[in-house]
Formats: C-alpha cells, sequence, structure tokens
C-alpha cells in the first residue's frame, strides 16, 4: 500500500516534504488561466498579503509578518525576482523550523537555535528537491557553507520575528 503522501519524507506536522508540501490551487474565471500551474514557492500564510493586495486593503507592519503577497505567481505573471525566494517552516510548534529556498531546504535538529561556528553543520540537514525530493541524502557535510549561510538566515529571521520585510507590504 503507498504511503498518503507518496514518496515524500515525513508525515503531516514534520518539517520533510510529506510533513507540508502540498498543492495550492486556486480559481478565479477571467484571471487565472484554468489548467495553468506554477513552480512558485507559497505558502498558506501568504492568503493575508494577497488578499489584503486583491482587495486594496492596508496591511499592518505587525500583521501577517510571514506573509507575502504572492498574486502575480496566481496570475501567470513571472516577474524578474520571485513573488518569494524563501519559506519558512515550522512543525507546529516555534523549533526546530526548517528554511526553504528555492530547490533546498535547511532542517534544524532538535530543539532549534543552534551553535554557529565549525561544528554548526552537524546541527542541520540540508536537501537539494530537484535532485532528491524523498530527501534521503543529506548534503550539509558536502555543502558546509550553504548551511551556513541557510542557518545564519534563519536565525536572523528568528530575531526579527518575521520573514516579509517592511518593503514587502502590499500596496
Amino acid at each position: 500500500m503507498q504511503p498518503p503522501n507518496g514518496s515524500l519524507r515525513g508525515f503531516k506536522g514534520s518539517l520533510y516534504e510529506g510533513g507540508h508540501r502540498e498543492p495550492f490551487l486556486a480559481r478565479w474565471p477571467g484571471h487565472i488561466k484554468p489548467g495553468s500551474t506554477s513552480a512558485a514557492l507559497i505558502g498558506h500564510i501568504d492568503t493575508l498579503a494577497t488578499f489584503a493586495a486583491l482587495t486594496g486593503q492596508p496591511l499592518d507592519p505587525a500583521a501577517g509578518p510571514d506573509s507575502m503577497n504572492v498574486m502575480p505567481a496566481l496570475l501567470g505573471d513571472t516577474p524578474a525576482t520571485p513573488v518569494r525566494d524563501h519559506l519558512v517552516l515550522q512543525n507546529n510548534g516555534q523549533s526546530p523550523l526548517a528554511l526553504r529556498e528555492g530547490d533546498w531546504v535547511l532542517i534544524e535538529k532538535g530543539g532549534g537555535r543552534k551553535q554557529q561556528g565549525a561544528s554548526a553543520v552537524s546541527n542541520y540537514e540540508l536537501y537539494n528537491l530537484a535532485a532528491d525530493l524523498s530527501q534521503k541524502e543529506n548534503l550539509a557535510a558536502k555543502e558546509p557553507t550553504r548551511v551556513k549561510a541557510m542557518a545564519a538566515r534563519l536565525e536572523d529571521i528568528r530575531t526579527q520575528g518575521r520573514s516579509r520585510p517592511e518593503s514587502g507590504l502590499p500596496k
């Protein structure tokens, strides 16, 4: 019997793809082309900023600190820069967290905030989803520079308490 998440590793509530990857379906006759698809990285958290922009409502800077306006992706626009270049993932708690950047995902091991420095790589798992969607090969030891950069970005986001910059508010 095939698991409910197919070949994806993990289950609901985990930081692996099987714990949170799901299709985002949208229908808007006259605006969203029927049958269209997008490879854009989006999360359900993005509905707040997207609907605020759609309805012309201002979004308070404190509201939806991780929500991005992904309307261009829904409408099939291909802006020069993606509407979202990263997404913080959580497993029904504040730690540990994971950071998705394009095809790469960095997953914190254990309880979250980890030491930085030479031994920091062992505190994380790193996967390239384009090459390994089932997340079988942890590349952290082979990609220490990427691990350190992504870990630093995740810590910055955690410290700031938001992943959306103030300039990312819907207009």
